[in-house]
């Protein structure tokens, strides 16, 4: 089957002109991506809390099911999880086998009796039955599935994807990062999860870059390059192209799947460690509007994930915007200083700034010198789509930690404050005890008298 998502007439179809592909290195993109993957890993309170919550999870299937396993599956195990995100679990219980909402009813009511979760919502009517809790000491969110072995055959197949290709792993964090904030993360409201997004950057990661679109005099000039090349490398040198790193990683996935993938003829098909692009004519796909992905499942090749992200359209508008956005901050951050457009309250600010400098120089007059204005840094690339996120993750991070060293706090400044009552309380009664008559509160006193 012919690959047809680099062709502009066939792969554009009605969305109209086709941007140029996106540059192959982007070194500033790929350290902020980098330092996004590094910011997201696990703890190792983390982890500890985490394994806490299956442990309570496990205690609670064993007494309803003792010949029960209790397995983890998802992002936790393709290490492809927000530190904030939710854990999957899978019951294996075979004497439950057709009796699996039975058992997901009970053990809702097992949870909750030790008060183990809070907000216990059984969807038991869903396509695949599931349970979900708060777990109340660790606050983890828990989705637990009862005897769908088919859950650890996917998790299975990204795990190995990601061991094969590093790449993927920094781009799902970050683009499940984006699609949490734009709240299009969740299936079951039509957006693109987990599972179904692993496997669009995984297909993007397979396909070759396509050639850079040079013009008329250029191309030419490749093409007689290449016609005089007789070996693979001298093809390549001819050829010019370069090993794209995780920025043009990032860019070539918002370029692919915004303008260049046609959507109401082309089927993205996954066969195992390959991927391709294949036209009309599968049945079962493209049964959906023509603005939505249609993409098989490796493990059932017959299923259409795809169909599921039903507001597709608004994913790739979002994904045309992020595009558009990041390549403008590239072309910020590769233009001079001098050169680039200062808006009029920046302008107004450095000029204050250096006015308060130059009194404070010549003046003489003993107050504090103003501090220099700092040298403009180079603009972020990744705040692009993902805004101010280091910044507002630490602040959010170490709000928490705050809150919680003020209630301890709190709760000590109390304790202490009932122990001294208690103190003088028990003064006062050894006191009266000592001195004896009418006062003493002592019954035993009264009634010796």
């Amino acid at each position: 089957m012919r690959n047809l998502a680099h062709r502009p007439e066939v792969a554009g179809g009605s969305m109209g002109r086709i941007p140029p592909p996106p540059p192959r290195r982007v070194p500033q993109l790929e350290s902020e991506i980098i330092a996004f993957a590094n910011h997201m890993m696990e703890t190792p309170a983390d982890v500890q809390k985490r394994e806490e919550t299956i442990a309570r999870c496990e205690e609670v299937v064993r007494e309803l099911a003792p010949d029960a396993q209790v397995h983890l599956f998802g992002s936790c195990v393709t290490g492809l999880r927000l530190p904030h995100g939710d854990v999957d679990l899978m019951i294996e219980a075979p004497k439950w086998l057709n009796k699996e909402k039975k058992l997901l009813f009970k053990l809702a009511e097992a949870i909750k009796k030790p008060s183990i979760a809070r907000r216990v919502l059984p969807l038991a009517h869903a396509k695949v039955p599931i349970l979900k809790w708060s777990d109340k000491q660790t606050r983890i969110s828990v989705d637990a599935c009862i005897n769908r072995v088919d859950a650890l055959k996917t998790t299975a197949l990204l795990a190995r994807s990601a061991a094969t290709l590093p790449a993927l792993r920094p781009l799902a964090l970050v683009l499940k990062s984006q699609m949490r904030l734009h709240h299009l993360h969740e299936t079951r409201t039509g957006g693109i999860g987990s599972y179904l997004l692993a496997h669009m950057i995984r297909h993007v990661l397979l396909l070759p870059p396509p050639p850079p679109r040079l013009p008329g005099h250029a191309r030419r000039r490749r093409a007689a390059q290449l016609a005089a090349a007789s070996e693979e490398e001298d093809v390549a040198d001819a050829a010019g192209e370069e090993d794209e790193d995780l920025g043009g990683r990032l860019l070539r996935f918002y370029w692919y799947y915004g303008f260049a993938l046609d959507t109401s003829s082309s089927v993205v098909m996954l066969n195992g460690e390959a991927t391709k692009v294949a036209t009309t004519g599968r049945q079962g796909y493209l049964d959906h509007a023509p603005t939505a992905l249609s993409l098989n499942d490796p493990a059932t090749p017959a299923r259409d994930i795809g169909a599921k992200a039903y507001r597709f359209a608004s994913v790739r508008s979002l994904i045309r915007l992020s595009y558009k956005q990041l390549m403008n901050r590239i072309d910020l951050a590769n233009t001079e200083p001098s050169q680039r457009h200062v808006p009029k309250w920046l302008k107004k600010k450095r000029k204050k700034e250096a006015a308060q400098l130059e009194a404070a120089a010549d003046g003489g007059t003993g107050a504090p010198a103003a501090e220099a204005p700092a040298a403009e840094s180079d603009p972020a690339i990744l705040s692009a789509v993902l805004p101010k996120w280091q910044r507002g993750w630490s602040k959010r991070a170490a709000r928490i930690e705050q809150g919680k060293l003020d209630m301890l706090s709190q709760l000590r400044r109390e304790e202490e404050v009932k122990l001294d009552e208690a103190t003088a309380e028990i003064a006062v009664d050894l006191r009266e005890m000592e001195l004896g008559g009418a006062q003493s509160r002592d019954p035993l006193w009264e009634v010796s008298n």
